[in-house]
């Protein structure tokens, strides 16, 4: 079996994980909102 015949095969039959998302709280989200509100410099 030829090199591209291989390849493309195996590309064929390989299982690729599905992406997760992340999962953040409400909690983190406002701890995240409260500490931007907080930020007075330019660059936070």
């Amino acid at each position: 079996m030829s090199a591209v015949r291989e390849a493309a095969r195996v590309m064929e039959t390989e299982v690729v994980e599905k992406a997760r998302r992340r999962g953040l709280t409400a909690e983190y989200k406002l701890r995240v909102l409260a500490e931007a509100d907080r930020c007075t410099a330019p660059d936070c």
